[in-house]
């Protein structure tokens, strides 16, 4: 008979991985930024598909440049020593 007082019992109702951080951008931008397409199209004005062009354009030029001062700011605070993914020099 197994004594169950001597078995370790642990049990991990969540765990965080560092590799779920570089999904995030493209999880938001494909589940949320699709449905404020047409809620963005009718506050337009002189709504046209060369103007909501104009939109995604942007959006994505925005999201960019956040992404290369982030890259920057974590560069920069590491310098010499940063890894591969700059993120893991934060943990």
């Amino acid at each position: 008979m197994i004594d169950t007082n001597k078995i370790k019992k642990e049990i991990t109702y969540f765990h965080v991985n560092i590799d779920i951080f570089s999904s995030i951008a493209t999880t938001l931008y494909g589940y949320i930024c699709h449905q404020l397409l047409f809620p963005i199209r009718s506050e337009l004005a002189k709504s046209s598909k060369k103007r909501m062009n104009k939109v995604c354009d942007r959006t994505v030029f925005f999201t960019f440049l956040i992404y290369i001062i982030v890259m920057n700011v974590g560069y920069f605070t590491w310098v010499g020593d940063t890894e591969s993914l700059v993120i893991t020099n934060y943990t």
